[in-house]
């Protein structure tokens, strides 16, 4: 009923759901599940007696293209998941997450200068109509590319046709290939299927494509660490003290080469490849509701640039954001915060109880699917006054104390606990350097006439739910 739709949940919890948590169990003829919103709930589920649940395998075999990753990995008490948690922790070191942050604003300027402005140039309205998730997919796969790989994928020239075709290998996965293996791979009545299905749509070729560079990338960083020799000498040395490169890829290789190389080649691998989709995704989809609300709201749009013109300066004047500039800003990252409370990039996580568990003053037996409600949990009356409404003013402008409500588990678009998204902060960070990028060049407006049925926004489900039919018209700040 309610599985392909967040909104349905959301409809179902309010009507049928308890009523001081929000709970609601759905018994099924093949199963049970429990959907939890409630924060004191989550946090025993997700925290206090979190090695009590683990990851449903169905559900996260679709992300086993090469093998297991941190994301598939089921059981955070297990070796598996502890020993992919500890390589890939330094890949979002403050260092690297610094070269991300550069990386990001010259994607934005390489947009700029490739795209949107040539389409300024030849408007006679001197504005255009944002290709909302086509620019935001280049960006983010740009920054993809460099901070994550080493890698040009030349989406805004046609200088490194290898990039090109590295990046389109990607997409492919990225698009038809979860399609693929989430509908027909495992379907037990279509799986047979599978192979041909993979053969027709060149999924195959993709897979190859992506497996055989990322095999060379790996084999390329192995060299390099070991030419410099680098060696546990019993510290805990991270990717912060690794000076050479700082694409996402190398951290992990070197990190794995320092804790002896507890990660085979494919594990590796297999990491890169999740980083890439969670991490292209989230950020696009993103940045793609912020210039929603913040098109329907000229007052927040204007107090967000303000604060972005006292930071960084206006006109000739200004500089470029930084990773540097992220805690200061205070604003802008409500403004993020409130997408993403309202827009969660993924909308809900599955749990399974390995043992039967209280959780609350419910019983959940052995075995039974537990649904982590995070676009409900966003959405509680219990959490947020008026939590319909797009406030950012609702947040404190204090770093510290934004942080705080980042961990109380009212605000869980990554979800919580040990088996939160590792790369939450490379997320957040990308978000507020290319929105800060755009909010000094540009002004927002909605092209959509929302009082016409035919003219709404809708949600697009895919690895993340993305508005569908936006039409943002973006033109030059009038004060500059």
């Amino acid at each position: 009923m309610f599985f392909g739709s967040h909104k349905s949940l959301y409809e179902l919890t309010k009507e049928k759901g308890d009523e001081k948590t929000g709970t609601v169990r759905v018994s099924m003829y093949d199963r049970n599940i429990v959907s939890i919103c409630d924060k004191d709930m989550l946090k025993e589920l997700l925290v206090v007696k979190g090695n009590n649940f683990v990851k449903q395998s169905r559900l996260y075999e679709i992300f086993n293209t090469f093998g297991v990753n941190i994301l598939s990995a089921l059981d955070a008490s297990g070796e598996t998941w502890k020993n992919h948690h500890k390589v890939a922790s330094g890949a979002f070191a403050s260092k690297n997450l610094e070269y991300m942050a550069r990386v990001a604003s010259k994607s934005v300027d390489l947009c700029r200068s490739s795209k949107w402005d040539k389409l300024i140039r030849d408007s006679p309205t001197k504005s255009f109509v944002l290709d909302a998730n086509g620019d935001f997919s280049d960006i983010t796969l740009d920054v993809l590319g460099k901070a994550g790989f080493g890698l040009d994928f030349s989406i805004f020239d046609e200088l490194n046709p290898e990039g090109k075709i590295f990046r389109r290998a990607l997409e492919t996965m990225f698009t038809k290939g979860i399609i693929a293996k989430r509908f027909v791979g495992l379907n037990p009545v279509l799986s047979w299927a599978y192979p041909l299905v993979c053969k027709v749509l060149g999924i195959d070729q993709a897979v190859s494509i992506v497996s055989n560079k990322l095999d060379e990338i790996i084999k390329d960083r192995t060299q390099e660490v070991e030419k410099r020799g680098l060696e546990d000498d019993g510290n805990d040395t991270t990717a912060e003290e690794l000076e050479d490169r700082k694409d996402l890829l190398s951290v992990l290789v070197e990190a794995n080469f320092i804790q002896k190389g507890i990660l085979t080649d494919a594990e590796l691998k297999s990491d890169a490849y999740i980083f890439s989709l969670a991490g292209h995704e989230t950020t696009s989809t993103t940045l793609q509701w912020v210039c929603y609300e913040l098109s329907k709201r000229p007052e927040v749009q204007k107090k967000a640039r303000e604060e972005v013109d006292t930071i960084l300066g206006k006109g000739t004047n200004a500089r470029a954001p930084d990773y540097n500039d992220y805690p200061i800003m205070n604003y802008v990252n409500a403004v993020i915060m409130e997408a993403l409370r309202l827009h969660p990039p993924v909308t809900n996580v599955f749990r399974v109880a390995k043992k039967t568990t209280t959780i609350g003053n419910i019983t959940i037996p052995k075995d039974t699917n537990v649904l982590i409600n995070i676009f409900s949990a966003n959405r509680s009356e219990n959490n947020w006054e008026k939590p319909l409404e797009f406030i950012p003013e609702r947040y404190p402008l204090n770093a510290d104390e934004q942080l705080k409500i980042q961990h109380d588990f009212t605000w869980i678009p990554f979800s919580m606990g040990n088996r939160k998204c590792i790369g939450f902060k490379f997320a957040q960070i990308e978000a507020f350097v290319i929105l800060c990028r755009i909010l000094q060049f540009y002004e927002l407006e909605l092209g959509n006439d929302e009082s016409n049925p035919n003219d709404q926004i809708h949600d697009v489900p895919g690895v993340t739910v993305r508005p569908g039919n936006l039409k943002v018209i973006m033109k030059p700040r009038q004060d500059l």
